[in-house]
């Protein structure tokens, strides 16, 4: 092969490099301009224009360069002109294919013996649309970030951070990286006081809880996530609580990245969890103490809980033996525990008194019940909560007040009658007296005395104890018809329907006997 035949196969003539067989195949578009049009350009730039380059050579640069970009391209061109011995870079639309963005490095060069500008055009559309995407994504997250109630910190780690022994509080301070507005909120000041040093994190933390967050801050990076709760001060001596949720981004070699945190203000949320727990507390010992039966049930009659004075009145040894029935097994009536159920599906509550049990002694009882259906959030009944009190000893001393007081009716209803007896016989025990003196002046022939007058007199005393006589035994006819009454029925009570559910007392007759 002659010499200069193989000195353009390898890009050479005559032992000197051969620029133009080199560009010619390189990927980046390149041109050289003089007096502003292009006088060189290689295969990589036709084919970003989509030209051919025979259409290219000779024209006006400009044509090549969106509109838009048409005098910050010529400026930076005349900059390079001017500056000969400086490289200029610069980014800009091409006119050929609107939204195309290419880089472009000009610098000046010697060209047919004239000084020219060599231009390198790389494509960098995709580089662009993933920076402008990258771009539009950081905005769009730090307006998320930025409007959180929420704090929101971040704490950025290299090497040395790594290989950190002491890790206290200034070590977080010297690598908090990002905190956004959310902070004066709860802190009381403005997120730059932290970014530049001024105040720390940590000074805010209440003195019991900084070296136990501390700890938590430590383990994190090890442990990888993980939250914890504690207290913060404002500088207005406000004491807020709050939950720090913090996470860890690790690198591809395991090393810690970064670690974020998200700091919830749950002040609010804790005391009414704190209410809520004394609350429950006292309702329980309200519940474990209640001499009344307490218990919750499920829709189908099965325990979920019951206290001590229910066990006691059910016979049953404990809470598992009870969690083994169901409460419908002690009721005496079942139409009176399906009245309950329908009352409460319909009222959602209900109030029974005189319910009749029936406990594994085989004890009858009597008793008051009150019962709550709560509801789940789609409004089905999932638990009867229900307090249930023992009256049976109190009905039977009802029923002694009651046959005492009936005693105390027949008393009162003998009482009158005998006062009537009583004062007939006092009024002819005096009348007898009388007529018995008339009698002895009668008989005295000492005595002077008016024999029809005295007989007046007896007759009068006479007419008066009949009198009497007859009204005593008109009282004891009265006492004779009490004692019939009492006679034909007995003192006895017994229980009978009231209609709804309840019972009532009546007294026996002697046909109930």
């Amino acid at each position: 092969m002659p010499h200069d035949q193989e000195g353009n196969a390898h890009g050479c003539v005559d032992g000197l490099i051969d620029y133009r067989a080199i560009v010619s195949v390189i990927n980046e578009g390149v041109i050289i301009l003089q007096d502003g049009e292009i006088v060189f350009v290689n295969p990589a730039f036709a084919h970003l224009v989509g030209k051919d380059v025979s259409e290219i050579t000779g024209s006006p640069f400009m044509q090549w360069v969106s509109l838009n970009c048409n005098q910050t391209v010529s400026q930076c061109i005349d900059s390079v002109g001017r500056r000969s011995g400086e490289a200029h870079r610069i980014e800009f639309e091409l006119d050929a294919d609107p939204g195309r963005m290419v880089e472009m490095k000009a610098s000046v060069i010697r060209f047919g013996g004239k000084n020219a500008i060599l231009c390198a055009l790389a494509d960098i559309t995709e580089r662009r649309k993933k920076s402008l995407e990258t771009q539009r994504l950081h905005t769009r997250l730090r307006s998320i970030i930025d409007s959180m109630r929420h704090v929101v910190i971040s704490f950025s780690y290299g090497e040395e951070a790594d290989r950190a022994v002491d890790r206290d509080a200034a070590f977080y301070d010297r690598h908090l990286v990002e905190i956004n507005p959310a902070a004066e909120g709860l802190f009381g000041v403005p997120k730059e006081d932290f970014l530049t040093k001024k105040r720390s994190l940590f000074d805010f933390i209440h003195e019991e809880d900084r070296e136990r967050v501390i700890r938590h801050y430590n383990n994190l990076r090890e442990e990888g996530i993980g939250e914890i709760t504690y207290r913060v001060i404002s500088p207005s001596n406000e004491v807020r609580w709050v939950l720090d949720y913090g996470r860890v981004e690790y690198l591809d070699t395991g090393k810690v990245r970064r670690v974020n945190h998200i700091i919830e203000d749950i002040t609010t949320e804790k005391q009414a969890i704190d209410e809520l727990t004394v609350s429950e507390n006292k309702y329980r010992k309200i519940f474990e103490m209640s001499k009344d039966m307490i218990c919750i049930l499920k829709p189908d009659g099965r325990f979920i809980d019951i206290n001590d004075a229910g066990l006691e009145l059910l016979g049953l040894a404990s809470k598992e033996e009870a969690f083994a029935r169901n409460m419908n097994e002690f009721h005496v009536n079942p139409s009176v525990r399906q009245a309950l159920i329908q009352e409460m599906a319909e009222k959602g509550e209900t109030t029974r008194s005189r319910v009749m049990l029936r406990n594994t002694r085989g004890e009858t009882i009597e008793v008051d019940v009150h019962v709550i259906a709560r509801k789940d959030g789609t409004g089905k009944v999932d638990s009867y909560q229900g307090i249930v009190h023992n009256v049976t000893e109190s009905v039977k001393h009802r029923e002694l007040e009651a046959i005492g007081m009936l005693a105390g009716c027949f008393a009162d209803d003998l009482a009158s009658p005998l006062s009537i007896i009583m004062m007939g016989i006092n009024a002819i025990g005096n009348f007898l007296g009388d007529i018995r003196m008339d009698i002895d002046r009668l008989q005295d022939p000492e005595k002077e005395h008016n024999p029809e007058e005295l007989i007046e007199g007896i007759r009068y005393f006479f007419e008066e104890i009949v009198y009497f006589n007859n009204e005593s035994l008109l009282a004891c006819r009265d006492i004779m018809a009490r004692f019939e009454e009492i006679r034909n029925h007995y003192w006895k009570f017994k229980k009978v329907s009231d209609g709804s559910g309840g019972v009532i007392y009546q007294r026996g007759s002697k046909a109930d006997a």
